[in-house]
Formats: C-alpha cells, structure tokens, sequence
C-alpha cells in the first residue's frame, strides 16, 4: 500500500511539473524581457500573413517554448545566481569579468588586446600619429584657436589588480601609453594624459567602482578628471575660468552597483555629484556662426550633440567639446559652468573636424578619446584632411 501511494505521489508530481510551465506559458506576442533585454518570439502561426502555409511552424513552436514556457524567467534567475556565486561566471556568456575578490571589469577583445598589449603600434605608425595631431594643433592655432587633447584611459589601466587572475599582460606599456610617450615627446601640442593626473589620487579616491559600471570612471573620478583639465586650461591663459570646488556640489553616498543578468545586485555605494546652483543652461539651438548656415543638416545628423550657454560668467568664451561617454555622462555640465557657450559633439564626428570649426568657430577646442576607442586612424585621415585642403 505504501508503494503504491509514492507511485502515485510520484506520478501527481510528475504530470504537476509537466503542466504547471504550460499553464502558466506566456501568451501576450511583443513580449520583451527586461532580464535579458530581448524580445521573445511570438506564438507561432500554421498560415502566414501573405496566406500561405507556414512549413516552419513546428520549428516556430519549439522557439516560442524555448521563450515562453511558464516559470522560464524564474529558472533562468535561479541559473544565473547558481553559475556566479557558485562558479564565480556569467550565464549569459557577458563580455564582463571578475577579479579575485569578486569586481567587475570589462574584457571585450578590443579591451582584452590593450590590456595585454598586443595590439601595440609601430615606430613608423606612432610617428604618423604624432604628425596629425602636431597638424591639428597648427591648423588650429593658425586661427588663434587653443587646443587640448585629453586622453581618458579604462579601469584596468588604474586597478589591473581587479581584472581576472587568468589573464596575463605582456610587457609594461600598452598602446595608449605608446601613443602618450611620442605626443610628449614629438609635439608640443596642449596634452592632458589623465592617467598621469589622477593615478596619484587612486588610494585616497575611487577613480573606477568595484561593483558598479566598469566601463567608465565614478563621479569622484569624472570630479578629478574636470579639476585636472580646468587646471590646465587655467595654466595656459592669463584669464582664470571658473573651476568647480567640492562645495559647490551636494555630494552624497548612492547605490551605484551593478545589476547583472539574473536579478543579480552587487551593491556599491559611491560618491553622487550635483551641482548646487547651476548656472548654464542646455539649449536646443545651434550655437554658430550667424554667417554661416548649418553645413547638411550635421548637428541634426548627431543625436547625441548637446549645447550650453552661460550668461553669468565673466567671459565670452566659446568652447568645442570633441569627446566620448567619459565627457557626455559625467563632465559635461561641470564644464559648461565655466564657458559663456559650449557645445558637444561625439568623437565618432572626428572627420567633420574641420566642417565643426568652421561653423562653431570656437576659442578653445577640448578633443578627447578613451583608451578603449581607437581613432587614432581617423585623427590621421583628418589631418590629411586639413593639410590638403579637401
């Protein structure tokens, strides 16, 4: 009797389990999973919308199964929870990695080769380099137009510690520091190398986030970053521009951890910025020459462009922001604070280099790159660019 009763039990329980995620299938089409930031395939049709018989319905089906059989997302979270913090990786094949204390990093194979150093360039390329941007630097100056290059470099140039243990760097200079040493060397070009500035700062500050976004610094650093250009600008000019101190901001301590595939939530609290009284003000109009008319439509062409204006300041300085994801999310509304008008267009635009100065006719030109975006080859083209006139 007793062996018949866990028959049976086993038995309820098994067709249970066959029913249970059938029953509780998703049914609504457009699905879109904000686990996985995918939409799931929709229920698979016998006719297709032209009238014509489906012959993949059935391979249509087991998709729609594989998506949206019921209690899917919950075994999908108790997976992704199992392979991390049992087998310390990701279940979703990520591009990011862990330390030997559990922080996160980025090793894409564009990162993964300037990490290790093995897409090192040549004497003769280096020397190319430092040619274009010595001619950027005089074309500009020709114009009485001041320019500044800022090199922004990625965390696992300041924590190399944090990158996973299995991965080896060969030598101790990456390409970025390769291009860094000949443009100090070779031009006399306005270089901000920030890894010079705010490597001293890494053990009083945290200039990356353990847990949090790996990809970019923290607002601490992006502060650091900001003090460290202005201070140079401020060097380079007998008129003093307005530099934000900490006690302009309200700084306070936030959640900035990473939420991984999963459910997963790796705290990290870090320092918030925000500006106390700002004073610029973001504008949907084109700042440019009255002379000069929007060259093809470009600054609609550049969604991410972004233009200030600052009427209480004491100069009529207009400043060109050439830059990245290191500028546009955190510094961008630190430096328009000290600029009467400022726009900012992303450094994907550095052919359009000189259609920009034409139209911008800026004062001072702030061209940055992070280590991990490579347009070096692009600077090159536009030096040619400007040299032969075309």
């Amino acid at each position: 009797m007793y062996k018949k009763i866990v028959n049976i039990s086993f038995i309820f329980l098994f067709m249970l389990m066959c029913i249970l995620p059938l029953a509780f299938s998703n049914l609504v089409p457009e699905t879109v999973s904000e686990m996985e930031k995918r939409k799931l395939r929709n229920v698979a049709k016998l006719v297709k919308e032209d009238g014509t018989i489906n012959t993949e319905v059935f391979d249509n089906f087991s998709g729609w199964i594989d998506d949206n059989i019921g209690l899917r997302t919950n075994a999908v979270a108790m997976n992704a929870r199992i392979q991390f913090y049992g087998f310390e990786r990701f279940a979703n094949n990520s591009n990011l990695g862990l330390g030997s204390k559990g922080e996160i990093s980025q090793i894409p194979e564009d990162e993964l080769l300037e990490y290790q150093h093995l897409n090192l360039k040549t004497e003769e390329e280096l020397e190319e380099i430092a040619r274009a941007f010595q001619i950027i630097s005089d074309y500009l100056k020709e114009q009485d137009i001041q320019y500044y290059y800022v090199q922004c470099y990625d965390k696992f140039s300041f924590y190399p510690e944090q990158m996973p243990l299995h991965i080896n760097q060969y030598g101790d200079m990456s390409k970025t520091d390769q291009v860094a040493k000949v443009l100090k060397e070779k031009t006399d070009i306005q270089f901000i190398d920030l890894k010079d500035k705010l490597m001293e700062m890494k053990e009083e500050y945290q200039i990356f986030s353990r847990f949090g976004d790996p990809g970019h610094w923290t607002q601490r650093g992006g502060y650091l970053g900001y003090k460290a250009i202005m201070d140079e600008i401020n060097r380079c000019n007998s008129e003093r521009f307005l530099v934000l101190d900490e006690e302009d901001y309200e700084i306070n301590l936030t959640d900035q951890g990473s939420d991984l595939f999963g459910g997963i939530h790796l705290e990290d609290f870090l320092e918030e910025f925000i500006i106390r009284e700002k004073q610029a003000e973001p504008t949907s109009e084109k700042l440019g020459s009255p002379n000069i008319s929007n060259p093809d439509g470009f600054f609609n062409n550049d969604v991410s462009a972004q233009f200030f204006t600052n009427e209480t300041v004491d100069n009529r300085t207009r400043v060109l922001v050439l830059a990245d994801s290191y500028f546009h999310m955190f510094i961008l509304d630190d430096l328009s604070e000290s600029f009467h008008e400022m726009v900012y267009v992303h450094a994907d635009s550095t052919m359009d280099f000189p259609i920009l100065i034409e139209y911008y006719q800026p004062d001072i030109v702030i061209h940055e790159n992070a280590q991990r975006a490579d347009r070096y080859d692009l600077i090159v083209e536009m030096a040619k660019l400007i040299s032969t006139g075309s």
